[in-house]
């Protein structure tokens, strides 16, 4: 198992600790707060840049509040206090289970040369969760209650390959399930998973194909809607230098090429990723079951027969439903 960066271990602390200090209207650190949206707004990584005393302060401070939740902290001494229909955290999340979370995440930062793989990933995953319980309210997954954007990004992302692998967990298990049911249960998982294998590697290659065809239309419109605009973008310019060379100008015109201009470069760099990303499923699809080449992206697309036996192991009621006892 590959070791997660400690970057993304610090992105989550960054974002834990902002969302205190939005949530609770810390003062004293909203300038640091406010220098972290700045950084968000121009797409750069961010670092909440406070030292070790002032995120114990923090902590001290939040620590105060108690087992007061997160969303009476959030809207008090606001006209909305009452307002239900207001975006809003998970009633049961207090402030002194934030602290602990955040706590919880420092501790992975701290000791983080000396934990193993897979000891950091179910930390980190843990974390993960707590926070998608922290923004759930009423069944539903508030993202834009998360301050960070960076850490909104991660989060929806996560959930988004969680849904994913869902799917692949239902289909072997159903199969599981009814194969036992029509003939009877298996004396090890290994036999189990061998017998069913050939339709739940059918059904995963068509999940799977409809996955990256699904990714490959939304990037290729997203590229035809920036290269409309580019084309666009750099008719205008040509035709502000046209008019230029003609010593036809106008200080509007030198405002709109300056807009044009950066407008062109940003352009130019959303393409690339674009590009890249199109080619990379483009390959995927190419090669084929079990799409290798999209790595981890892909759950069961490795050792399948060896993953799927773990998967049934770890999963003791689907034991019990279909191995003998």
């Amino acid at each position: 198992m590959k070791k997660i960066k400690i970057e993304d271990i610090r992105v989550l602390s960054d974002g834990l600790y902002l969302q205190a200090i939005e949530s609770c209207k810390f003062q004293k650190f909203m300038k640091d707060f406010r220098a972290s949206k700045a950084a968000e707004n121009s797409e750069n990584l961010h670092s909440l840049n406070l030292c070790f005393s002032e995120k114990q302060q923090l902590l001290r401070r939040l620590e105060e509040f108690g087992d007061q939740s997160l969303n009476d902290l959030l809207w008090q001494n606001t006209p909305w206090d009452a307002d239900e229909e207001l975006l809003s955290f998970n009633p049961i999340f207090t402030a002194r289970k934030t602290v602990i979370l955040i706590n919880q995440v420092d501790q992975l930062i701290e000791d983080y040369n000396n934990l193993d793989a897979h000891t950091l990933q179910q930390g980190y995953r843990s974390s993960l969760e707590t926070l998608i319980d922290m923004i759930t309210s009423k069944q539903s997954v508030r993202y834009s209650l998360l301050v960070s954007a960076e850490l909104r990004n991660k989060i929806q992302g996560y959930t988004a390959i969680k849904q994913r692998h869902g799917v692949k967990h239902k289909i072997f298990f159903e199969t599981l399930i009814e194969y036992a049911d029509k003939h009877g249960k298996w004396i090890s998982p290994s036999m189990a998973v061998r017998h069913v294998y050939v339709d739940v590697i059918d059904k995963f290659a068509e999940v799977d194909g409809q996955y990256i065809e699904k990714k490959l239309e939304k990037l290729e419109e997203r590229k035809r809607i920036v290269s409309q605009e580019k084309e666009e973008i750099e008719r205008i310019i040509v035709n502000i230098k046209v008019r230029n060379a003609k010593k036809i100008q106008s200080r509007q015109d030198d405002e709109t090429l300056k807009y044009a201009e950066e407008r062109q470069c940003k352009l130019v760099e959303e393409l690339q990723p674009l590009e890249i990303k199109i080619s990379k499923y483009i390959l995927a699809k190419k090669q084929g079951y079990p799409f290798e080449s999209l790595g981890r992206e892909i759950l069961f697309n490795s050792d399948i027969e060896l993953s799927l036996i773990n998967c049934l192991v770890s999963n003791q009621e689907i034991m019990r439903k279909v191995i003998v006892s």
